[in-house]
């Protein structure tokens, strides 16, 4: 199974290097595999960032927050509860 493995990733990595030297020749660069690799665990790094910072204001925050940042606003006489009033009529 190893062995398997170890040739499936050889095979991907040969196809890899063979496009990259069609993309040299026809754009005239010179860009090596460590410079793809690099860039695309840079960009890996940057996407997971921005997502995680989006799921975290978005959702985790507001539940995370609410125990502590209501008993400060109830301290300074902040509090966002409305005052009761009563539903039933005085006849």
């Amino acid at each position: 199974m190893f062995l398997i493995l170890k040739c499936i990733k050889y095979y991907l990595e040969v196809k890899k290097i063979g496009k990259l030297e069609k993309i040299n020749a026809k754009n005239s660069t010179n860009y090596k595999i460590e410079d793809i690799n690099e860039n695309l665990a840079r960009g890996t790094v940057e996407v997971s960032s921005i997502t995680g910072s989006m799921i975290g204001l978005s959702a985790l925050s507001p539940m995370v927050s609410r125990p502590f940042v209501r008993p400060v606003l109830k301290m300074f006489g902040i509090n966002a509860d409305k005052p009761k009033t009563d539903n039933k009529k005085g006849n």
